[in-house]
C-alpha cells in the first residue's frame, strides 16, 4: 500500500496538485515525460522503512542498487540495508556527522564532521568482516557540484543545458535543457550510473534517460536522485530505494 507520501507523489505527478511557487515547476525546454506506473509502483513496494531510529535517509547505493547505506536520526549514525533486509550498523555518534564517501557493496568509505569544529575523520568499514570501523588517511575532497562520472557515462552542466559523452558515443550529446532565464538558474548537482542521470533545475529535481532524453519531473517538496545503481525517493521521513535496472526506459518524445 502507497504510503501518504507516496500518495501525494502520484497526487502531484499527475496534476492535481495544490498551486506551489514558480521555482518548483517544470522548467524542461528538452523532452519532458510522465513518472511511468512502474516507477511509481517500484517505490512504493520499496519504502525504506526506520527500524528503531525515528527516521532514515538512504545515502549510497551499491552499483546494483540492491544494498544501502542509511543515515539514521536523531543518534547520527550509518547502517548497512543488505539486499536481503538484513541491518548492520557501521558507525554511530552523537557528536559527529558521518558522509559515505564510497560504497562498492561491500566496502563502505565514510568520513566523521565533529558538529564542534574539531575537523574531519576517515574509516572504511568491511560488511564481510563487520566490527568496528578502521580509520585511513585521506586527504579532503570537494565535491563536483556540475560534474558526474561511473566510469562509462560522464556528464556536466554548462549554464542551463546538461551534456553527456559515454564510450561508445563518437562525440559528447546535450542530455537535457531547462529554460534560460534570470529566475531558473543553472543546473547542478548531475548524479549519473548507466542509462539514468538526476539533477536539480532551480529548487526541482530531474531524472533523465540517456539513451532518449527524456526527463520526470517531480515537484514541490520531492525529490528523486540516482545513487550508485538506485533510484532514490525523499520526502520528510519517508524514503524508497530502487535498482535502476528494474525501472523501464523512458520514452522518447
Amino acid at each position: 500500500m502507497l504510503t501518504r507520501a507516496l500518495v501525494v507523489l502520484a497526487v502531484l505527478l499527475t496534476g492535481c496538485a495544490p498551486e506551489v511557487e514558480d521555482r518548483y515547476t517544470n522548467k524542461l525546454v528538452s523532452c519532458s515525460v510522465n513518472l511511468p506506473q512502474d516507477w511509481r509502483d517500484a517505490l512504493a513496494a520499496n519504502e525504506v522503512k526506520a527500524g528503531a531510529e525515528k527516521s532514515v535517509d538512504v545515502v549510497a547505493a551499491s552499483p546494483d542498487g540492491r544494498a544501502t547505506v542509511l543515515r539514521t536520526w536523531p543518534e547520527t549514525g550509518l547502517v548497512l540495508h543488505a539486499a536481503d533486509g538484513r541491518r548492520q550498523q557501521i558507525a554511530a555518534s552523537q557528536h559527529d556527522t558521518p558522509h559515505v564517501i564510497e560504497f562498492d557493496g561491500r566496502t563502505v568509505v565514510f568520513s566523521m564532521t565533529s558538529r564542534s569544529g574539531a575537523g574531519v575523520r576517515f574509516y572504511t568499514w568491511d560488511a564481510d568482516t563487520g566490527g568496528e570501523p578502521v580509520r585511513i588517511n585521506r586527504e579532503r575532497q570537494d565535491p563536483d557540484h556540475y560534474r558526474s562520472s561511473d566510469g562509462t557515462t560522464s556528464v556536466w552542466a554548462e549554464d542551463h543545458r546538461l551534456y553527456g559523452q559515454r564510450t561508445d558515443w563518437p562525440q559528447p550529446r546535450l542530455v537535457a535543457e531547462i529554460q534560460q532565464s534570470p529566475n531558473v538558474g543553472r543546473i547542478g548537482g548531475p548524479s549519473v550510473h548507466g542509462d539514468f542521470v538526476s539533477w536539480w533545475g532551480m529548487d526541482s529535481s530531474y531524472v533523465t534517460d540517456m539513451r532518449s532524453g527524456a526527463s520526470v519531473h517531480t515537484s514541490y517538496g520531492y525529490v528523486l536522485r540516482v545513487m550508485g545503481g538506485a533510484l532514490v525517493l525523499f520526502k520528510g521521513k519517508d524514503t524508497a530505494a530502487v535498482p535502476l535496472s528494474e525501472l523501464s526506459p523512458l520514452p522518447a518524445c
